[in-house]
């Protein structure tokens, strides 16, 4: 049977390094653990999870919770996510919670009893006080994309800023007059703060002669239907949706286009997130896009000092990496 000496012997390393390698512990190079990651594989070396775990009290496995995987952004940071866990040599366990505060408890309570070595969360903000328990088990916890009220060990947020403040500055440059937002819920952060974000960079851009209408709901696509049948129904109807969500884009765009109304030159559409379709769509959408690996690595990093340091408390600086992508559903003029 092979044993984690041979592995040592192969990779030409110690035990000790083989050890942290294959535990995911951030005091080993990547080239290192490339290495033994590769001597372990070709002798067929598998740990033994449980004598491992008794003897560091660790579990090699990562929990991940999130509201829904039917959003292709969360899909995709989940993905991202596990890519980086298993290049750490983590297993990553992903629940889902749907919005339901207390749903989010109890699938987080199970992979709390399952030992995990550290949590990722992408939760909504009405958090019951089931939830703030989850801060008191010891477990390390990243929140990431959204803010929570529950004490999270760390957080991983985007700023947006720059990326809708673009947005805003393109639009206005197009020649639209009267734009209107539609947004997730205000009880999810990324929900309100979006459109706060949007409402400030349109204003500075020049959109400040008349209120901006807000729609909130769901990061939906029925959502998005809903909130344009709204807008196009009312007195003085948008001339360009600003669209903060992907979800929420395609049913804005389904709106849109039922109506037969001419995308771009008559009413124009943005999304937020950028997905393969937004480029096959009629008109392609423009979009302001979010950092997805550099989310998913900073959460993986600030996990890592968490279990490996023991630290209570890490506040990493807001991702930046958003940018606007201008295609066809924003352009007037050429």
């Amino acid at each position: 049977m092979t044993t984690i000496r041979d592995v040592a012997a192969l990779a030409g390393v110690s035990v000790a390094t083989v050890s942290r390698a294959l535990s995911g512990s951030d005091r080993v190079t990547p080239a290192t653990r490339q290495r033994v990651q590769a001597a372990a594989a070709e002798l067929h070396y598998h740990p033994n999870a449980v004598a491992a775990a008794m003897r560091t009290g660790r579990t090699g496995t990562i929990g991940l919770v999130v509201a829904s995987l039917a959003n292709p952004f969360i899909t995709r940071l989940a993905a991202s996510i596990e890519a980086q866990c298993r290049a750490r040599g983590w297993t990553l366990t992903i629940a889902t919670g749907s919005e339901d505060p207390d749903e989010q408890a109890r699938v987080t309570s199970i992979l709390l009893r399952q030992q995990v070595d550290g949590l990722f969360i992408v939760l909504a903000d009405n958090s019951t006080g089931s939830l703030d328990r989850i801060a008191q088990s010891g477990t390390p916890i990243v929140a990431i994309d959204r803010r929570t009220t529950i004490e999270a060990h760390a957080s991983i947020l985007n700023d947006p800023t720059c990326a809708l403040e673009d947005l805003a500055t393109h639009l206005y440059e197009q020649g639209y007059q009267r734009p209107a937002i539609i947004s997730g819920p205000t009880s999810v952060s990324t929900g309100h703060g979006r459109a706060h974000i949007a409402l400030q960079a349109l204003t500075r851009a020049g959109y400040n002669d008349f209120p901006i209408p807000i729609h909130h709901g769901d990061f939906t696509a029925e959502h998005g239907t809903q909130a344009t049948t709204k807008l196009l129904e009312s007195p003085q109807p948008p001339d360009v949706i600003v669209a903060l969500s992907n979800l929420v884009a395609q049913g804005a765009l389904h709106e849109l286009q039922r109506r037969n109304i001419d995308v771009g030159p008559q009413i124009g559409l943005t999304a937020y997130d950028d997905e393969p379709w937004f480029e096959l769509t009629n008109p392609p959408l423009t979009c302001v896009t979010q950092p997805v690996t550099e989310m998913a690595q900073a959460g993986i990093e600030t996990l890592a000092a968490l279990i490996e340091h023991k630290a209570r408390h890490i506040e990493p600086a807001p991702l930046t990496g958003s940018r606007l992508i201008i295609r066809q559903s924003t352009c007037r003029r050429t």
